[in-house]
């Protein structure tokens, strides 16, 4: 029988945080009082207002793949990004967020990080030299800026430490229904896919931007679905696609935000190289090995267990 609501239960079948941070196998980070400083400022939790503030001015995953152009229809097109992801409003906001003034950690940082000036060279030809050393600074990390990842981020036996990226995925769909009389009615309805069968292009920036911020050797994409269980993908990380991806960031920069300059659509779209590296981005998605499949396991007896709330 189909489930029809008009209020999605966003909850469904999930742990609320603060009951995860009570479960003996998850460490959780610490709560924000105690973070009290630039020392600890690794460890601010997301839902938080300083982390926001941190990540001002700053290029982050979550404005990467807009940075890139792969939001801009023709790009996406080629991807194959969701509909629902398109639009040049993402590359303009992150734009317009680089354009901030960032968090005075962030200026400290630059001059604190004394590795930052020995960072592999990225021959891009566009950057001055403060401007190459602040994109080093921002986007490479006292461990990930050696190539090939950090040896010491190893547990006992050699296995590697990997960073974990989590996507849900919506079990909802809204449909239009019609009364007798014409009416329009919007709901929505119980269609889950499913978790992830392969990793998605537009994924491999920030997976690949993590192992170069944690020093890893690869990372993991977990992919889960309200009903049907779980996926979960490693991506190696590769030095090609990484001084790519930091060529087209360059030329953002460069080009666009020092001069205050805002981008058209498509900016790249007729580059040779950009090109390339939207190839590359098909190839290492593909690339990516299946770790595990699991069916959904019983949900924890404290979740809310109901699809719709109306």
């Amino acid at each position: 029988m189909e489930r029809v609501g008009a209020i999605p239960n966003v909850y469904w079948g999930t742990m609320l945080m603060d009951e995860l941070r009570l479960c003996p196998g998850f460490t959780a980070l610490p709560p924000h009082p105690q973070v009290s400083g630039p020392s600890s400022y690794r460890l601010v939790r997301q839902d938080t207002a300083l982390w926001r503030e941190l990540h001002r001015g700053c290029l982050t995953g979550g404005h990467l793949n807009a940075a890139l152009g792969f939001y801009e229809p023709a790009c996406a097109r080629k991807l194959g990004v969701p509909a629902s992801f398109v639009g040049h409003q993402r590359l303009l906001a992150a734009y317009s967020n680089l354009l901030l003034p960032p968090h005075a950690v962030n200026k400290a940082q630059e001059h604190a990080r004394p590795g930052a000036a020995r960072a592999a060279p990225v021959q891009t030809g566009e950057l001055a030299d403060s401007a190459e050393l602040r994109k080093r600074c921002l986007l490479l990390a006292a461990q990930g800026q050696h190539k090939g990842g950090n040896k010491s981020l190893c547990l006992p036996g050699g296995a590697a430490l990997e960073p974990v990226e989590v996507k849900s995925t919506c079990p909802f769909q809204q449909r239009v229904r019609k009364s007798r009389k014409g009416h329009q009615t919007r709901v929505y309805v119980v269609a889950d896919r499913g978790p992830l069968q392969q990793v998605p292009a537009r994924c491999v920036p920030q997976l690949q931007l993590e192992c170069l911020a944690t020093g890893a050797p690869s990372a993991l994409l977990c992919s889960r679905s309200a009903t049907k269980g779980m996926t979960v993908f490693r991506i190696q990380r590769d030095e090609a696609y990484l001084h790519a991806m930091l060529r087209c960031v360059s030329r953002l920069h460069t080009q666009h935000v020092l001069p205050r300059r805002e981008p058209p659509p498509n900016p790249w779209w007729e580059l040779p190289d950009y090109h390339a590296f939207l190839n590359a981005t098909q190839a290492l998605a593909a690339s990516a090995a299946l770790v595990v499949s699991v069916a959904e396991p019983p949900p924890p007896p404290s979740c809310d267990l109901r699809p719709f709330l109306d």
